[in-house]
C-alpha cells in the first residue's frame, strides 16, 4: 500500500493518535457490501467501526462495554473506547462480542 496523505488517522490528543485507521465501514454495511480492511482484504469478524462491543474472556478490561474505532489490517484485531472516548485497548475477535 502507498502513502495516501488523504488516509483517516486516529485524532490527535488520544493516545494513538497520528495512526492509521479505516474509514468507510459502516457506509459499506449499509450499502449491504462488505467490509474490507485498509489493505482491501474482508474482515472476517462480525463486527465494524463503530459498533458497540462487549470485551468477554480473560483479558484485560473484560467485562466492559465500548465502541471499535479501529480496525488492524488484518482484519483481527480491534481498537476499543468507552463511550466517552477514553482508549480501552485493542482486542482479538475472538475477545470482542457486538451488542
Amino acid at each position: 500500500m502507498s502513502y495516501n496523505p488523504n488516509q483517516p488517522r486516529v485524532p490527535k490528543g488520544s493516545e494513538e493518535g497520528g495512526e492509521w485507521t479505516v474509514a468507510g465501514n459502516a457506509a459499506k454495511k449499509a450499502a449491504g457490501l462488505s467490509q474490507v480492511n485498509m489493505l482491501g482484504l474482508p474482515v472476517t469478524a462480525n463486527l465494524s467501526e463503530g459498533q458497540e462491543v462487549k470485551i468477554i474472556g480473560r483479558v484485560k478490561g473484560s467485562g466492559k462495554t465500548g465502541v471499535i474505532f479501529q480496525i488492524a489490517p488484518s482484519g483481527k484485531y480491534f481498537g476499543v473506547k468507552d463511550k466517552k472516548g477514553k482508549f480501552i485497548g485493542y482486542y482479538h475477535e475472538s475477545d470482542l462480542k457486538g451488542r
